[in-house]
């Protein structure tokens, strides 16, 4: 799934009481965090722990719905029911996919 090249940043707005400033610090909050939340997947993977793993995705899915990510939400999404219905290659595949998707993110934020 690409991600768009362009933010919507209208419906950001809208998601955050319409305050610039908020959207502004949660997107440089993300900027900053970006790469400590894809060492949060590959750590919490290589623990075992499937609490870990679900609580990251289930951030990152919030994040991803902030910015107006569809597709990152169901990439969260799919992660959180892989792990849960025990489907531990899928859930493999799906955290690469996440760390790509926030890395994508991130670079379409630092480009905006």
């Amino acid at each position: 799934m690409a991600l768009a090249r362009q933010l919507d940043k209208a419906t950001m707005l809208e998601r955050l009481g319409g305050d610039e400033d908020i959207l502004r610090e949660v997107a440089q909050l993300y900027l900053q965090e970006s790469e400590n939340y894809c060492r949060k997947l590959a750590d919490a993977q290589a623990s075992g722990v499937v609490a870990n793993l679900q609580r990251v995705a289930h951030t990152l899915k919030g994040l991803f719905a902030t910015f107006v990510d569809e597709d990152g939400v169901v990439l969260a999404l799919n992660l959180e029911l892989a792990l849960k219905a025990g489907r531990q290659a899928e859930a493999e595949a799906g955290v690469a996919q996440l760390q790509g998707r926030v890395r994508d993110l991130a670079a379409l934020l630092r480009a905006t």
